[in-house]
C-alpha cells in the first residue's frame, strides 16, 4: 500500500461531511446519517488494511505535493497513530448510532460530527507544528458548535467559556511555534528534534517554547490546572457530544503531547506529569463525589481519569507507557458508555439530579446492567477493563510510593462516586423510604441499546483478555512485546480492590451525614469566575515552564 493512502483517513470524513450538506439541497431525509455510517465503516476498513504495514514498518510518512518534509505538509502514521485512529472510529460508530436513536439531529449535526473526526485524525497524523495547529483549530471550532448545538442557555455559556480558554491555549501554542521557528528555522517535528540534538544542551529558550506548546495543548487535555472549562462543557453538551468530548477529544490532545515529548526527548516534562497527574486524579475525584448532577459527576471523573493516564505516561518506562495507553483506551470505552447510559436516563426521566432519581432498574433492567458494566470498569472491579489498566498503572509507579498512595485514594473516591451514582437504579436514600417510585416519562429507544451493548462488550473483552491487548499495545509502541510476567489477579491485588470498595462504601455513607451533606453543598456552590479560570491556565503554563527549567 502506498504511503499516501494514510491521507484517506482525513479525506474520507471530509467527503462524508460534504455528502451530509447535500441533504439540504436534495431534501432526502436520512442522507446525512447514511453518509456518516458509510464514512466510518470505510475508515475502519482502511485501518484494518494498514495494521500489518504499521506492525512491520513501524512508521509510514507522506508529504503532500512532493515537497520535502522540512517545508511541506507532512503526515506520519505509526503505532501510536493507528491506536488513536482506531479509538476515534470505533467510539464514533457507537456515538453515531446513539445519535440516530435520538432522532433529533439534522444534517448540520452530522456535518460537524464528521469534521470533528477529520480534525482529530489530522492532529494524530500531523508531523509539523503548523499543521497540528490548523487541525487543533478545526477540532475546536467543530467542538464549540456541537456543544451549543441544541442552543440551551447553559450550553451556550459553557461553549463560550471553552472557546475563550481554548483560544488562550492556542495562543500559548503559537508562542511556542514562534520561538522554535526562530530558534531552528523549521516547523517539522523531525527537523526541530535533530536541531535540538545537535545543540550541546537544551537551552532555556527551547524549554520555554516546549512549555508553551504543552500548556496550549493541555487546555484541551483538561488536567488540573487546565481543567476549568471541562465540567460545564461536558455536562451541558448533547449526550452524543459529551461522549465524544470525554471519550475522544481530550485523548487526542494527549496523543499530541505524547508525540511532542517522544520526538523532542525532554524528560523533565514527563516527571512533571507524574506529580500533576496524581494530584489531578485525587482532587478531581473529590469534586466529583460532591456533585448531584449526573453528567457533571461524570465530567469531573473525566478529569480524574486523565490524571491516571498522564501519571503513567510521566513514569516513562515501557510498562508505564503501555499502562497509560491501555487505560486511555479503556477510558474511551467505559466513559463513552457511561455518558450514553446517563444520557438515556435523562431522556427517559427528563431529570438529571441524582436526588430526584431512583429505582429506575425496575423499569429498565437492561440499561441498569449496561450502566453497571461501565461503573464496574471505571471503579476498577474485576473482570472489567479498568481493573487491568489501573493495576498496570499501580505496578508501573511502584518506585513512587506517595504517587501510588494518591492513586489508590483516588480509586477509593471513584468507588464512592459510582456507588452514589447507582442510586439512579436502586432505592434512593435522598427520598423517603415509603416514597412511591415514579414510572419513567418515556421509553428508551431500542436502537440506543445497540451502541451501549457494543461498548459494554468491549469493556468486558478488553478486561477478559489483558495479555493480548497489553502485548498488542507494546508491539504498536515498541515493535515487540513486554518482558516479564504480570500477575494482575494476585491475592494482594484482589485484597486491595476489596479494601478500596469497602472504604468507598464508608465514604459514600459519610456523604449522607448532616456534615457530609453540608460540605458537599458548599463545594458545589464554589465556582471559579471567568477571570479566575483564565488565571488558572496562565499559572499552569508558568508552573510547567518553571518546573521544566528547574
Amino acid at each position: 500500500m502506498k504511503p499516501e493512502s494514510i491521507i484517506l483517513l482525513i479525506i474520507i470524513p471530509l467527503i462524508g461531511a460534504v455528502c451530509c450538506l447535500v441533504e439540504k439541497f436534495t431534501r432526502r431525509a436520512r442522507l446525512a446519517p447514511l453518509a456518516s455510517i458509510v464514512t466510518l465503516l470505510l475508515c475502519l476498513g482502511l485501518l484494518g488494511w494498514l495494521y500489518p504495514l504499521v506492525v512491520q514498518q513501524q512508521q509510514m510518512s507522506y508529504t503532500i505535493g512532493g515537497w520535502s518534509a522540512a517545508i511541506g505538509i507532512n503526515h506520519v502514521f505509526d503505532g501510536l497513530s493507528w491506536m488513536g485512529c482506531s479509538l476515534i472510529f470505533v467510539v464514533s460508530c457507537a456515538v453515531l448510532l446513539f445519535a440516530l436513536s435520538e432522532k433529533r439531529y439534522e444534517f448540520t449535526f452530522y456535518f460537524f460530527f464528521l469534521i470533528m473526526i477529520a480534525a482529530m485524525v489530522g492532529v494524530l497524523l500531523a508531523a509539523d507544528l503548523f499543521n497540528m495547529f490548523v487541525f487543533f483549530e478545526i477540532l475546536g471550532l467543530s467542538s464549540y458548535i456541537l456543544i451549543a448545538y441544541l442552543q440551551k442557555r447553559q450550553a451556550l455559556l459553557a461553549c463560550f467559556k471553552y472557546l475563550i480558554l481554548s483560544s488562550l491555549g492556542m495562543t500559548f501554542f503559537l508562542l511556542g511555534i514562534y520561538i522554535l521557528y526562530q530558534h531552528t528555522g523549521t516547523l517539522s517535528l523531525l527537523e526541530i528534534s535533530e536541531h535540538l540534538v545537535q545543540s550541546a544542551q537544551t537551552s532555556s529558550r527551547s524549554i520555554f517554547a516546549m512549555s508553551a506548546l504543552i500548556a496550549g495543548i493541555s487546555v484541551r487535555t483538561a488536567y488540573i490546572p487546565f481543567h476549568v472549562w471541562l465540567p460545564e462543557a461536558h455536562a451541558s453538551a448533547p449526550h452524543p457530544v459529551s461522549a465524544m468530548l470525554s471519550g475522544l477529544v481530550i485523548k487526542i490532545s494527549f496523543f499530541s503531547i505524547w508525540r511532542l515529548l517522544d520526538v523532542f526527548e525532554m524528560p523533565a516534562f514527563r516527571h512533571f506529569f507524574v506529580w500533576m497527574g496524581a494530584g489531578t486524579a485525587l482532587i478531581a475525584v473529590f469534586w466529583a463525589l460532591c456533585q448531584t448532577d449526573c453528567k457533571k459527576l461524570l465530567a469531573w471523573h473525566s478529569i480524574s481519569q486523565m490524571g491516571y493516564i498522564i501519571t503513567a505516561f510521566g513514569a516513562g518506562h515501557a510498562l508505564a507507557s503501555v499502562a497509560s495507553l491501555y487505560h486511555l483506551m479503556n477510558h474511551a470505552l467505559f466513559k463513552s458508555l457511561l455518558f450514553l447510559c446517563i444520557g438515556s436516563v435523562i431522556i427517559i426521566t427528563g431529570e438529571r439530579n441524582i436526588k430526584q432519581l431512583g429505582s429506575l432498574g425496575r423499569h429498565e433492567p437492561f440499561l441498569m446492567v449496561l450502566f453497571f458494566v461501565g461503573a464496574g470498569s471505571i471503579m476498577g472491579l474485576p473482570p472489567f477493563n479498568g481493573f487491568i489498566s489501573k493495576k498496570l498503572i499501580q505496578t508501573s509507579v511502584k518506585s513512587y510510593p506517595l504517587i501510588a498512595s494518591m492513586l489508590w485514594l483516588a480509586g477509593v473516591g471513584t468507588m464512592a462516586s459510582f456507588i452514589k451514582l447507582s442510586i439512579i437504579f436502586r432505592q434512593n436514600p435522598y427520598q423517603a423510604a415509603d416514597a412511591t417510585p415514579q414510572p419513567p416519562a418515556a421509553a428508551c429507544s431500542r436502537l440506543s441499546y445497540l451502541p451501549l451493548g457494543f461498548l459494554a462488550s468491549l469493556c468486558v473483552l478488553t478486561g477478559a483478555t489483558p495479555r493480548f491487548f497489553r502485548e498488542q499495545i507494546a508491539v504498536l509502541l515498541f515493535g515487540h512485546g513486554l518482558q516479564g510476567s504480570f500477575h494482575l489477579y494476585s491475592g494482594i491485588n484482589m485484597l486491595n480492590t476489596l479494601i478500596a470498595l469497602l472504604l468507598g462504601a464508608v465514604v459514600y455513607y459519610a456523604i449522607f451525614s448532616h456534615a457530609g451533606h453540608r460540605f458537599s453543598t458548599m463545594i458545589r456552590q464554589w465556582r471559579l469566575s471567568f477571570q479566575a479560570s483564565l488565571i488558572w491556565c496562565v499559572l499552569g503554563f508558568m508552573l510547567l515552564a518553571i518546573y521544566a527549567d528547574w
